[in-house]
């Protein structure tokens, strides 16, 4: 099976789960306005847990990757991700809230789940395991970012370079479909990567239902 006829099927296959968290209450309220600013307040906090040490994620997946090509791709995603942070940023500061109180909000468990999940992925899953899952998590949060820039900057008044984290530039899959095919060529290994995308999406999911409901999961 080749590493394009792996990623159709698991599309297919995991479309569900991608539905549940790109058409999620939290992103459809503030695709319609409806969402509180209070909740967006919750949701950048968390969205500031979850990457505030994105940099290890990426440092740990260099470091663990097995071949050059994998290492430079995840290179190239962090340097992506300081661009993304330094925006995030600027839209936390533009909902009032700056680094010192990012920094003293409380994470909540369930949004945590998630990032956390990654954490175990490249601490000591295999490339295969990292690598689905990171591909299915990177493609579901920029059909959630497109929705969010629309909805923040229609029904919210948020500016265009306010929302720059949210207008993610295109990714060329081409390369991480590669990278996959070349570690899943058996039966196994497609079981591994499979089960770890599952569950990336799951935690993704749960990540929502903590900030929409601004509690504990």
């Amino acid at each position: 099976m080749s590493g394009s006829e792996f990623i159709r099927r698991l599309r297919e296959g995991l479309s569900s789960q991608v539905e549940r968290i790109v058409h999620h209450p939290f992103v459809e309220d503030v695709r319609r306005g409806r969402l509180p600013r209070e909740t967006l307040k919750v949701f950048t906090e968390q969205e500031y847990h979850y990457v505030a040490h994105i940099y290890d994620y990426f440092a740990l997946s260099v470091l663990r990757s097995p071949d050059r090509e994998m290492k430079e791709f995840f290179i190239g995603m962090a340097q992506r991700e300081v661009e993304y942070i330094r925006s995030f940023l600027r839209f936390a500061r533009a909902l009032g809230l700056e680094r010192t109180d990012l920094d003293a909000s409380r994470p909540l468990a369930g949004a945590m789940a998630a990032p956390n999940y990654l954490f175990h992925l490249a601490a000591s899953g295999s490339p295969e395991e990292n690598m689905t899952a990171f591909f299915v998590i990177e493609d579901v949060w920029m059909s959630v970012c497109r929705t969010l820039h629309d909805g923040l900057k229609q029904h919210y008044g948020f500016p265009d370079d306010v929302l720059e984290a949210y207008h993610i530039p295109a990714i060329d899959f081409q390369v991480e479909e590669r990278l996959i095919d070349r570690h899943t060529r058996t039966a196994e290994a497609r079981s591994r990567a499979e089960m770890a995308a599952r569950l990336a999406l799951e935690y993704e999911a749960r990540f929502f239902d903590a900030v929409y409901r601004c509690e504990e999961m």
